[in-house]
């Protein structure tokens, strides 16, 4: 399954490190909970970006695609811990052990 994702310029270096997302939370998770968001697409990746964003300012951005392997297993939200004291849901979430 190939996937899509939008990363500022500043961040281009790691853009695989949802650090940014466990700083600030967002739509999906709770402060403190690392999380990749990803589209299926170019487009819609284009399209998360452009909702929250100032059209006075627009920064670089690149484009980045990834390759998931189907052997990554998958969690159904019941699996899935609590974080800060509520259920994070998920449709599926992607495990890879950190090294």
């Amino acid at each position: 399954m190939l996937v899509h994702r939008l990363v500022q310029a500043a961040y281009r270096h790691e853009p695989l490190s949802g650090q940014r997302a466990a700083m600030y939370g967002g739509r999906w998770n709770p402060k403190g909970l690392s999380l990749l968001y990803t589209t299926e697409s170019p487009a819609l990746s284009l399209l998360e970006v452009l909702v929250h964003i100032n059209p006075q300012r627009i920064p670089a951005y690149y484009l980045v695609t990834l390759e998931v392997p189907d052997s990554i297993r998958t969690y159904q939200a019941q699996e899935l811990p609590a974080v800060g004291g509520r259920r994070v849901v998920f449709n599926r979430c992607l495990h890879r052990p950190f090294s």
